[in-house]
């Protein structure tokens, strides 16, 4: 082919690069079609599609050859190249600022899925001070009841002049600023004479509270601590039973502690209808005539080899 043989200027040259940089995804079959547009025409050629020179013969001959090529050899520079030959037709421009901006717009940004989970609650009793630069208003120090001038420490919401927020046990007056406090009762000690000296004894262990508190029958405990009598398990959130001041779960208690029903073995709870009979308790529904069963609640009876009997089989 003719067209390939002629020699090219370097400004022709040049716009083929920039051509390519921007569109590098170009088949071959496009690159084949932009050579000829830009090294075999002339500018007036391109710009006046109606010419008949022997370069854009030429140039006819390549399109009808690139015709021919099978569809499956088609990609994607292959779009843009018809675009570019309809340029006369439909009136309409690439430029680089155009494929940036499509671009752009295909580039999505996934956020993250939350990793879900479960919570637990933790009790935080230990608190820190935080110093202060000196502000517009002036604060006031819980401790002296002065006003503070320089920088100054703001803990629960109140302030405190440095050399004042200290341990509020006597004899200790360790700063507070550098170790953390545990308020009790409006008043803030440092962890170690919280420990010994404020925190609450468990009944059971007598160690400091310092964390969770479970207050039953009128004392402080660990939960751990807190636990049946019999079986030694804690109670936790569920209901204990009091006999002879020992605390006992519902099924301990009823096993040692309840009267049981003499017929059905099983013991007569609380709310429970019973009849006491021949010495024995009876569930109301179990006191019933040894021969035939009859129910005897609130009905004469008799006692045979201390079994109850109706007066039809007594």
């Amino acid at each position: 082919m003719s067209c390939f043989k002629q020699s090219a200027l370097l400004p022709e040259y040049l716009l083929l690069s920039w051509v390519l940089t921007v569109l590098p995804n170009l088949s071959s079959r496009s690159v084949v079609l932009l050579y000829c547009v830009v090294l075999c025409c002339p500018v007036s050629c391109v710009v006046y599609p109606s010419c008949k020179c022997s370069s854009c013969s030429s140039l006819s001959e390549v399109l009808e050859e690139l015709e021919a090529i099978p569809a499956r050899y088609r990609g994607p520079g292959d779009f843009i190249a018809e675009q570019l030959s309809h340029i006369d037709q439909q009136g309409q421009s690439f430029t680089r600022s155009t494929f940036e901006q499509r671009t752009e717009q295909r580039t999505v940004s996934g956020g993250g899925t939350p990793i879900g989970g479960h919570s637990a609650k933790q009790v935080e009793i230990k608190g820190h001070g935080m110093l202060n630069n000196p502000g517009s208003r002036v604060p006031i120090c819980e401790a002296c009841k002065q006003q503070i001038r320089g920088a100054y420490v703001l803990a629960t919401g109140l302030a405190w002049c440095p050399e004042h927020f200290v341990c509020a046990y006597r004899g200790c007056g360790r700063r507070l600023l550098e170790c953390g406090f545990v308020e009790e009762n409006g008043l803030k000690y440092c962890e170690g004479c919280f420990e010994a000296h404020i925190a609450p004894r468990c009944a059971k262990c007598s160690k400091p509270i310092i964390s969770d508190c479970l207050n039953a029958m009128q004392k402080k405990w660990h939960p751990t601590c807190f636990t049946c009598a019999h079986c030694h398990k804690p109670f936790g959130n569920t209901a204990f039973y009091l006999e002879n001041g020992l605390a006992y779960c519902e099924q301990d208690w009823n096993q040692l502690f309840t009267t049981k029903c003499v017929a059905c073995k099983y013991p007569i709870e609380a709310g429970d209808r019973w009849v006491e009979a021949l010495g024995n308790a009876f569930h109301s529904n179990c006191f019933n005539c040894t021969r035939c069963h009859s129910n005897l609640e609130g009905e004469s009876f008799f006692a045979k080899n201390g079994q109850p009997y109706c007066k039809m089989h007594a």
